[in-house]
């Protein structure tokens, strides 16, 4: 037997308080967005920790600590913790720019070697 993975968007389980179509998106949330009907896995879950003498956090389990540099959930620090600084943005503008300083570059010292191997080879044949 196999076993098929769902579709992004595909409904894999039915609300048990309002039989709507439930996606994997929906899974991942604590309730029902369309009932508000707390799914039964994250019930169970609570309930355990509760049992186990774990304190839920103010603002519930997905929100930071606070004074927690990381705000919300989902949310960055807006400066670097920790590691090197973000390397700034060149703008595309810039990067042609300097594309075409190089390619000049390069015309040039091709151009320059074609001129000197010329003016050997007439070197060359002059003197005989």
């Amino acid at each position: 037997m196999w076993y098929r993975q769902p579709m992004p968007g595909e409904p894999v389980q039915n609300c048990a308080g309002c039989g709507a179509g439930l996606t994997l998106d929906h899974l991942r949330g604590t309730d029902c967005p369309y009932c508000k009907m707390v799914f039964p896995h994250h019930a169970r879950a609570v309930e355990q920790l509760a049992q186990a003498g774990v304190a839920q956090p103010p603002g519930g389990f997905g929100a930071a600590a606070p004074g927690s540099p990381y705000g919300a959930p989902g949310a960055f620090p807006s400066a670097p913790l920790y590691g090197a600084p973000p390397v700034p943005h060149v703008p595309d503008r810039a990067m042609n720019r300097v594309g075409i300083v190089i390619l000049v570059m390069v015309v040039f010292a091709l151009v320059g070697v074609v001129l000197a191997m010329a003016a050997g080879f007439l070197a060359f044949f002059a003197v005989r």
